[in-house]
Order: structure tokens, then C-alpha cells, then sequence
């Protein structure tokens, strides 16, 4: 990129890249702890966090990352023609003419946006973004974001530019869809965890980048909504099993593992499976019967309508 020093590009390449590894294992909910102390880079460490909206980490040139926090009093959404992220900046800061210079140059950034809120907030990143323009008398930058199939690219920013400067409209459309259902899994995901106790209701595993939030009716139904009672949560092995009706759960919140269903997973005779496959056995059998461990709250528990309409198979109808 011309005009660019060489370090400011291998810093966002560096950004982008970690960004990338902490989605991959926290997925859309990064908490702080990891979030704030950064990446190493070039024998230091480059933080992506400020109190400030906009943040310039001292070994840049230029602005880097972008915060909306939920305290925040400005106003970020959706533009009316849903093609890019309103982000409202603070009057009379230097740091909005780096962010105006760096996306002149077709430098990308870091979004962060807090999903849960403090003692131990955490956050959805939306990397790389980039800023389509601005309107000074509103104070609003317009971000755009990349469709899937251009985020997975590798995150040398030079190609990151070229990808996301020729995004027909109907693709960014499409990519800021992703970033509101993003959103809307990272608030269910808090409220399903925060209510079952960051544990599984299964097995109570309590690894939290290993545990996620289920719904119990799919969201492609139209009655899978996002809301507390619509969720469980699960270890990765047991919303697999769920996913798949290996692991099933009945209105009364009891658990039970289809045992046929499981064998001809693995292969095996339903009378071999016992024998050879022991981790089933551990894993899976062992809970069947077993009633999940829920909240004492019964407006946190799942929905036992929801949970009938699920074993029942009900589902789209």
C-alpha cells in the first residue's frame, strides 16, 4: 500500500491474525482478561484496548481498534440501507483524523463490541472492518464488514483491501447480516451461561471456551428465539450429541442417549458398543436417565413447552 510504513502493515497483519485465533476459541464472547493484554509483535506487545473509542496502540502509526462499549452514549447501528455499521465518534479528538488518514490509505481495523457487561466484560470482534466514510456534522463513521468467504483470507491487509473495495452491495448487506446474528448469539450465549453457571448441564464441565450455548428449538423455527428459556448449555461433545438426536432431552429436563443411534455412529453392533467404545460409555451413557443440573430459578430453566416441542419433533410446524 502506498504511503504506508511496512511495520504498520505487518502490525495489522498481526492483529487480524490473533483476532482471528481468539473468534476460533471463544467465539463471539472474548472476555477482557484475554481480550486487553494484547499480542506480541516485534519483542513487545500491542494492546487492542483503551478506555477511548478509538484506540492507537503506541507501536502504530495510526488508529487500530474501534469500541462500543454498552455504557457507551453514542449510537451505533445498522444504516438505514443496512450496507454499513453507524459508528458515532466523540467530538474534538485527534484520534478521528488517524482513523479518517488510515482508511484514506485503505488501512482496515479492529470493532470491538462489549456483549457483557462488567465485572468480567467481554467481547464480540469484528475484524478486519473497514471505514466507507464519514459525516463530520453527525460525528458518524460508516463501517462495512467482510462476508466469510473474504474474512477467511489470509490477513496480509493488502489483499484485505482489495477484497473489501470490490464487495458488490448485496454482499455487504450480507456480511453486516452475519454481524447482527453474531451479536444476537453472543448476548444469548452470556445470558445461557451466566444462568446455568458457565457450566454444561450435562456433564457440569466448567472449561468456558469449551461450553456453549444451545438452542433448544433451532433459530431457523420461527418459535427459536434467542431468550433465556430457549437455551442450554452444553459442552462441545454434548450439543454435538444434541445437535445430532444422540443426545436427547425430555420435558421433564431428563437426558436420554439413543444407544442405536450412538453404535451406528461409531460403527459398531449396539451390543458392541459398550464393550469397545468405553469413552461412550463414560461420556454419553453414563447420563442417560440423568435429569440436567439447572438453575433454581425456574424463569432461567429451558422452557418445558419448548423442551416438548423439541423431543416431540415439532419443529417448523
Amino acid at each position: 500500500m502506498e504511503g504506508v510504513p511496512a511495520e504498520e502493515l505487518e502490525l495489522r497483519e498481526a492483529a487480524f491474525a490473533h483476532c482471528a485465533e481468539l473468534r476460533r476459541v471463544w467465539g463471539d464472547s472474548v472476555p477482557a482478561k484475554v481480550l486487553w493484554p494484547g499480542f506480541p509483535f516485534r519483542g513487545g506487545r500491542v494492546r487492542l484496548y483503551s478506555v477511548q473509542g478509538i484506540h492507537k496502540p503506541k507501536q502504530g502509526e495510526f488508529p487500530l481498534t474501534l469500541l462500543t462499549t454498552l455504557a457507551s452514549p453514542y449510537h451505533d447501528e445498522l444504516s438505514q440501507d443496512q450496507t454499513s455499521i453507524r459508528y458515532d465518534y466523540s467530538p474534538r479528538d485527534y484520534l478521528n483524523d488517524g482513523v479518517k488518514r488510515a482508511s484514506e490509505l485503505g488501512l482496515a481495523f479492529v470493532y470491538q463490541v462489549q456483549v457483557k457487561p462488567k465485572p468480567d466484560p467481554e467481547y464480540l470482534l469484528v475484524s478486519p472492518v473497514f471505514v466507507d466514510g464519514w459525516d463530520d456534522r453527525t460525528r458518524t463513521f460508516f463501517l462495512s464488514a467482510l462476508p466469510e468467504s473474504v474474512a477467511d483470507l489470509p490477513p496480509e491487509p493488502e489483499l484485505v483491501a482489495d477484497a473489501a473495495h470490490s464487495l458488490p452491495e448485496h454482499e455487504k448487506r450480507t456480511a453486516l447480516r452475519l454481524v447482527e446474528q453474531r451479536l444476537g448469539q453472543a448476548g444469548f450465549r452470556k445470558e445461557v451461561l451466566a444462568a446455568q453457571r458457565n457450566r454444561c448441564t450435562v456433564c457440569e464441565l466448567r472449561a468456558r471456551p469449551l461450553v456453549d450455548a444451545a438452542h433448544v428449538v433451532p433459530h431457523a423455527d420461527p418459535r427459536g428465539t434467542n431468550e433465556v428459556r430457549n437455551g442450554l448449555a452444553l459442552c462441545a461433545l454434548h450439543h454435538r450429541a444434541f445437535d445430532t438426536d444422540v443426545l436427547r432431552i425430555d420435558p421433564d429436563a431428563v437426558v436420554h442417549v439413543d444407544e442405536e443411534r450412538l453404535a451406528k455412529f461409531a460403527a459398531l453392533a449396539p451390543d458392541a458398543l459398550r464393550r469397545r467404545d468405553p469413552a461412550a460409555v463414560h461420556q454419553l451413557l453414563d447420563h442417560h436417565g440423568r435429569p440436567l443440573r439447572l438453575p433454581k430459578d425456574p424463569r432461567k430453566r429451558p422452557d418445558p413447552e419448548l423442551l416438548r416441542l423439541r423431543w416431540e419433533g415439532r419443529l417448523g410446524a
